[in-house]
């Protein structure tokens, strides 16, 4: 709906279900921008990382408005085996090996919004991060680049296979 002379634009915002909850992407192909509002149950979890290939993912910036969740983080560069398995090809293109299952967690961490409010929350790249809902929760995420879904720049643990 427009108004005013197409001074004022009210949009029903539709969600994106899946079997991991509700997703509500706004702002969408906006200059420059997306906003995406996630509401996930209870249990929820999702343990990834990303190259940074994707600017919104470098660092990827989230404010969780409701519930508690804990965070798990893992730093992928500590660890020697990973160095070892980064490799420049002839053609000049990174390849990336990754062994994330066999690394020290870094930092676990639980925010609660009842004790301590909305909470900013920004992940480098190479930062693998296991994300379980506590309660049911509702988030954003800000992008600086709309979302694509055949580019995603998010790699899941569970996907990889040790070499």
């Amino acid at each position: 709906m427009e108004l005013l002379n197409g001074g004022v634009r009210i949009e029903e915002i539709k969600p994106v279900n899946d079997s991991q909850g509700r997703t509500y992407e706004c702002f969408k192909n906006e200059i420059g921008s997306q906003v995406t509002l996630y509401e996930r149950t209870v249990g929820y979890s999702s343990n990834h990382y990303h190259l940074g290939e994707d600017s919104s993912k470098d660092p990827e910036k989230f404010l969780l408005i409701k519930g508690s969740i804990k965070i798990e983080f893992y730093d992928m560069c500590l660890r020697k085996s990973l160095e070892e398995g980064i490799n420049t090809s002839i053609n000049g293109k990174t390849e990336i090996r990754v062994f994330p299952m066999t690394l020290d967690k870094v930092l676990e961490i639980v925010i609660n919004t009842a004790t301590d409010g909305k909470t900013e929350i920004r992940i480098s790249p190479m930062i693998r991060h296991k994300v379980t809902a506590l309660t049911n929760i509702t988030f954003l995420e800000y992008r600086t680049t709309p979302f694509d879904k055949e580019k995603p720049d998010t790699y899941t643990v569970e996907a990889l296979v040790e070499e």
